[in-house]
């Protein structure tokens, strides 16, 4: 290690290094977590995150990607289950009332200035001011520091409703 390097010269220079991450009954962002675990490894510049999971009241996220130090370059990817959308319901006040069982999936890569990400999400028995729907859907691509399409589709009662757009 360089604390003090010259210009052009790397801080770090030959460094190699493993761990592993486990937390048991903790808060985060004012959410319980019941388990959180992880493998970290660096090695040639790169900055490797897997066997990442987190989990919290019935819900899990899975989380594994890399992220180059030298070129700021990311590529990670998500698979978020059994979310409670009742777990929302401090965000929404009285303006409406939200439940079902959300799953969302998704990854970013390119560079941190400019990322590029997909997301799909799926909610299962999805009701909104108690309102039961049968099916509800989404797609976003984010690329060039916006929302560059999307498109949601949610079916109640033999009809459906598709948005789209760019």
């Amino acid at each position: 290690y360089l604390p003090k390097s010259r210009p052009g010269e790397k801080s770090f220079q030959d460094v190699t290094a493993y761990g592993d991450l486990s937390l048991e009954d903790a808060v985060a962002l004012g959410y319980p977590v019941n388990t959180a675990s992880a493998k970290l490894e660096y090695s040639s510049n790169v900055l490797k995150l897997s066997q990442a999971s987190v989990t919290s009241d019935g819900s899990r996220v899975d989380l594994m990607g890399s992220l180059n130090t030298d070129t700021q370059i990311v590529d990670a990817s998500f698979d978020l289950k059994g979310f409670e959308l009742a777990r929302l319901q401090d965000v929404f006040g009285d303006y409406f009332a939200l439940s079902g069982v959300g799953s969302v999936i998704g990854n970013i890569s390119g560079a941190l200035d400019n990322m590029k990400g997909v997301i799909d999400a799926k909610v299962d028995g999805l009701a909104i001011n108690y309102e039961k729907f049968d099916r509800a859907e989404a797609h976003f691509v984010y690329d060039d520091g916006m929302f560059s399409s999307f498109s949601v589709s949610a079916a109640r009662a033999g009809q459906s409703l598709d948005l789209s757009g760019t």
